[in-house]
């Protein structure tokens, strides 16, 4: 399925389609271009192999991004794509983190903080410290930061935290009374612990389902500001910021995979995934 994916963007984005196609749709929906990455681990033995990029390749990566573009804030994103005249020297990426593996602490946050790049990570507050028990059936063990990690990355400027709600469950399948808590108790805990606003969301599994009008409105109650999807994309605006698309970075990606993920050879996937749901 990778090579069919791969083969297709390559057509998408030489042939000129990817250009027409998205200048359209982003014209019609208002949309700015915004590169927000989404990344697991790095360097990460116990994860499993799709969700744990090498550092060689990350470090790579982070070259290339920091010549290509200009690297972000999650704030300055949300008041990017809220502002109407707000005008950049380069194109913007985002960094962020999914599910705050302990690896993000011991090889991530080195080489960020070294070269001053912002990032957002997301944390599934029932497994901090511990093993993600979400990850059991894939026989895998990635461990979650523990309370100290997250609090000495918290101190840095360059890092934001936010919550990935607390069980990693698919908030799609809850009552409504247990997606609340989800999305409260986590926000009320990691507010607690690093004694800071706690204003962003990242949806577990994260497709269309998971950020449907009625969770997006549990969202907003909860006193989030916007929330990450995991639904494609290189562009986002301030009519969903609450269903803000995002570029998945996996192992298998080659140097080039990547270099066309983040000039919208696959953006044609964000299509796929609005269609699926609506089949």
């Amino acid at each position: 399925m990778k090579y069919i994916k791969r083969l297709v963007s390559i057509i998408f984005y030489y042939s000129g389609l990817c250009f027409i196609l998205i200048s359209l749709v982003n014209m019609l929906r208002k949309r700015k271009r915004l590169l927000i990455l989404m990344y697991h681990g790095v360097g990460d033995k116990s994860l499993n192999i799709d969700d744990n990029l090498p550092l060689d390749e990350f470090r790579q990566q982070i070259e290339y991004l920091n010549q290509k573009y200009k690297i972000i804030a999650f704030d300055q994103a949300v008041e990017y794509l809220k502002s109407n005249n707000r005008i950049f020297d380069k194109p913007l990426a985002v960094l962020t983190f999914d599910d705050a593996y302990q690896s993000i602490y011991d090889n991530v946050y080195p080489l960020l903080r070294e070269k001053k790049i912002p990032v957002t990570i997301f944390v599934p507050v029932s497994f901090v410290g511990q093993p993600g028990k979400w990850l059991r059936e894939e026989q895998v063990d990635g461990r979650i930061m523990d309370w100290d990690m997250i609090n000495e990355l918290s101190r840095d400027n360059m890092i934001t935290i936010g919550s990935h709600a607390m069980r990693h469950l698919k908030l799609s399948l809850l009552g409504i009374e247990e997606m609340r808590d989800e999305l409260l108790k986590s926000k009320t805990i990691l507010e607690d612990k690093l004694k800071k606003k706690v204003e962003y969301f990242c949806y577990p599994y994260g497709q269309v389902a998971e950020c449907s009008a009625l969770i997006i409105g549990e969202v907003k109650k909860c006193g989030y500001s916007a929330a990450c999807s995991t639904i494609w994309g290189t562009h986002s605006s301030a009519q969903n910021l609450f269903a803000l698309r995002r570029i998945r970075v996996d192992y298998h990606d080659s140097f080039f995979d990547f270099k066309l993920k983040t000039k919208g050879a696959f953006d044609w996937l964000e299509f796929f995934h609005l269609l699926k749901r609506r089949s």
